[in-house]
């Protein structure tokens, strides 16, 4: 992790995770499945889920959590891509609901 990188993502954590906390287990508690929702996450990799989490629980941009991460737009949309399709395996939920 570069510097700058570094130096925004140590923001991301002491500035905004409390916040940012808080939403999360909103969005684990949705239609009441913290517990398997929860799980499901476990199994991605460390950078699926926090692309996963950045995108479809906090409502960041594709190009916002590049940024943060320092990772190529490409790299985000494939982690997204491969994230959200093993937790719609893993929670046995189609890709058109």
């Amino acid at each position: 992790m570069s510097g700058a990188t570094a130096m925004r993502y140590q923001h991301f954590v002491s500035n905004l995770l409390p916040w940012y906390s808080a939403r999360f287990n909103l969005w684990l508690a949705t239609n009441g499945e913290q517990a398997p929702k929860s799980a499901a996450l476990a199994q991605l990799s460390q950078r699926q889920r926090e692309v996963v989490v950045l995108v479809d629980a906090f409502e960041w941009t594709q190009r916002e959590v590049s940024d943060l991460l320092g990772i190529r737009l490409s790299s985000v949309q494939t982690h997204l891509t491969r994230g959200l399709t093993r937790l719609r395996v893993s929670l046995g939920v189609s890709g058109d609901e």
